[in-house]
This record gives C-alpha cells, structure tokens and sequence, in this order.
C-alpha cells in the first residue's frame, strides 16, 4: 500500500507504473492517472471504489458498514464520513454488474 500511495501522491516526480514490475517513463502531467485508472478498471469490473478522506481509522476488520453510493455517505457506528456521490451512469455500470453486461443489456442481448 505504501508503494501505490506513494506512486498516487507523485513521488517520485514523473514515474507512474500500471505494474510496480514493470516502471515507465511519464510527464509529471500524468500523476493522476494511476488512481483514473485503477477507479475505472474496478468499475468495469463492476466493483464499486470509495476513497474517504476521513474516518478510515475508526473502521476496523470485522467491522459492519453501510454504504450509500448514491448520496456519497460511508455510516459506521451512527457517524457518517462523506466521499464524493457516485454519477448514476456509473451507478448503472455497478448495478448490471460491470460494463460488459451492461452494455450487452443496452443493446439488448443480455
């Protein structure tokens, strides 16, 4: 985790990697394009990604949290730690299952 935090936040200045195996060379313009891609794959994949700025410290393992992707709220314990709402085109994606089926269901052919 440590790695992808640092890789995320830009440091080392310039380098970004899809694979901590396989380094690359990039513009410093680009230093957000891991975390892009990683919330995208974990979308098409029909995985729903949530990053709080707040309150990972109070959830531990084991805990039971309820989470309202539509209205961006993460409860725990009767607080709320918010996170930016989820477009319901993305919301759509999530619900089908992941991009493949739902763009099989647009077409009609799920």
């Amino acid at each position: 985790m440590d790695w992808m935090r640092k890789r995320a936040t830009g440091a080392p200045r310039g380098w970004s990697a899809p694979d901590p195996h396989q380094p690359w060379r990039v513009g410093p313009g680009a230093r957000a394009s891991r975390p892009r891609l990683f919330f995208r794959n974990a979308i098409n994949e029909g995985l729903p990604v949530v990053e709080l700025a707040y309150g990972t410290d109070a959830i531990q393992k084991g805990d039971t949290i309820g989470i309202d992707f539509e209205r961006g709220v993460v409860i725990h314990e009767g607080r709320e730690y918010h996170f930016p709402a989820l477009p319901k085109e993305v919301l759509a994606i999530l619900n089908d299952g992941g991009l493949i089926p739902h763009v099989k269901k647009l077409l009609g052919k799920a």
